[in-house]
């Protein structure tokens, strides 16, 4: 299920065709950037991005030993902070590290608690699929891809 129009015109995600799951495809300039889109595209896939609020802050730290580690790692950490807290997020500030085999994320989410009136649920994300996963760098852009079991 793809996001409606105006969702689905979110600068460098690209909602992909998918049998069962969602899936999608992020673009940017740099390996943060992409991450930032992805979890843009994931919460997009779940609620009306456009009506959250950035009320509510929360630092993320999560590390992997590979960027396509990272993204699932990054993505499932969102997930369990929306479970536990209750929140929707809406913004994302993320920096990327990679220093001796080892991938750190730190970041500031920004959301608020879910309003199911105003934010209009739509699909709910149960996870991150292994397949699928990318995380490239492509002819002077980051691409990232993966699947989201729904």
């Amino acid at each position: 299920m793809k996001p409606t129009e105006p969702r689905n015109e979110r600068a460098g995600i690209e909602y992909l065709d998918h049998t069962a799951d969602a899936a999608i495809r992020v673009r940017g300039r740099t390996v943060a950037e992409a991450f930032k889109r992805a979890a843009s595209g994931m919460f997009s896939l779940m609620v009306d991005v456009e009506s959250v609020h950035p009320n509510v802050a929360i630092r993320i730290r999560c590390g992997a030993p590979t960027l396509a580690d990272l993204l699932v790692a990054w993505l499932a950490r969102l997930l369990a902070e929306c479970d536990v807290r209750g929140v929707v997020f809406c913004a994302f500030e993320v920096s990327i590290e990679q220093a001796n085999a080892e991938c750190t994320l730190s970041a500031t989410v920004r959301g608020e608690r879910l309003d199911i009136g105003r934010h209009r649920p739509a699909l709910e994300v149960k996870g991150i699929s292994l397949l699928g996963l990318l995380v490239e760098e492509h002819e002077g852009e980051w691409v990232a891809q993966c699947v989201f079991d729904v």
